[in-house]
């Protein structure tokens, strides 16, 4: 998937997955707008369908610019591999309807987005699947709900719309020793920059199955490694609460909250206290200007705990 290249992020965000036309050479991935595909005879066409030879049969199914979509994001996430989907609902929709069947239930924290909530609480019961939903991060709470028909544990990277962050790496050895997988909606993960919760488990084989919203990624911006030990020092105050309310769940942060704007604590350098950094988190260097002049992105240093997989669903 991403055999070759070196493994900084923003090399593989711009190459992984993608092998240059040998015919033309071209550099640039072209997108594919057919629907359908040639076989070079009938019995390669019955090798595909028999799905003893990978290739392409329809764009429904599979196509050359999606494909390398997926493994850009599966080696940007740092999983095995990917399936593209519409949206992050219909991802989701995907993993719940692969694990459970009529009759099964799911694990979910109660600290969702609006759309994913909907998504468990009146959709999945029409189809006989229903869900448990744990209030809190303890992860002994999500072991007392799960039982013998409990498929799958399901929990958001940071946590919608209270931006809380729970423990992965415990929550990850709560699925396992149920034997089920720990589903993550890694939306905040910005495709694997920010963290990759399938890299929270020391052992490959036992990692559960991670899916990702990761396209659909939202600007989280974060202090610095310099803010954050200027705050560890510093007492913290109570910010004044401004009048406005926060944007609606799943819109996008675009830009970061003054603590004048915001009703969460904040300290006498004006940024909010952040926790160690957890070695799932994927910390970039503080932000320093180009010798263009120009400064460079952002840096993240916010912390949170990880967990999961052996495969990886984005949406497009």
């Amino acid at each position: 998937m991403a055999e070759g290249l070196s493994k900084n992020f923003e090399t593989l965000q711009l190459h992984a997955g993608q092998e240059p036309d040998p015919t033309t050479n071209a550099r640039a991935v072209p997108i594919y707008a057919t629907t359908s595909f040639t076989f070079n005879d009938s019995a390669h066409g019955a090798r595909l369908f028999g799905l003893k030879e990978f290739g392409n049969i329809y764009s429904r199914i599979g196509n050359p610019t999606v494909d390398v979509f997926e493994k850009r994001i599966a080696a940007l996430e740092g999983g095995v591999a990917a399936v593209a989907s519409s949206s992050g609902a219909a991802a989701q929709f995907m993993a719940f309807a692969t694990l459970a069947k009529a009759g099964d239930n799911i694990v979910s924290t109660s600290a969702l987005y609006g759309g994913t909530y909907n998504q468990l609480k009146v959709l999945l019961p029409r189809l006989g699947i229903t869900t448990k939903f744990v209030v809190g991060n303890d992860p002994a709470d999500f072991a007392a709900a799960i039982d013998d028909k409990t498929k799958a544990v399901f929990i958001e990277s940071i946590g919608n719309p209270k931006y809380s962050v729970p423990d992965f790496e415990a929550l990850a050895k709560v699925a396992h020793d149920a034997g089920i997988p720990l589903v993550v909606d890694n939306t905040f993960g910005a495709g694997g920059y920010f963290c990759r919760p399938t890299q929270s488990t020391a052992s490959p084989t036992s990692r559960p199955w991670p899916r990702s919203r990761t396209t659909r990624a939202f600007r989280w911006w974060l202090t610095t490694p310099s803010a954050r030990e200027a705050t560890s020092a510093a007492p913290s105050t109570t910010a004044p609460t401004s009048s406005s309310t926060a944007p609606p769940n799943g819109s996008a942060a675009t830009a970061p909250r003054s603590a004048a704007s915001s009703s969460t604590p904040a300290n006498s350098t004006g940024a909010r206290p952040q926790p160690s950094s957890p070695r799932w988190w994927n910390p970039r260097p503080a932000s320093t200007a180009s010798s263009s002049g120009r400064p460079s992105a952002p840096s993240p240093s916010r912390s949170a705990p990880a967990s999961t997989s052996s495969a990886t669903s984005a949406h497009a």
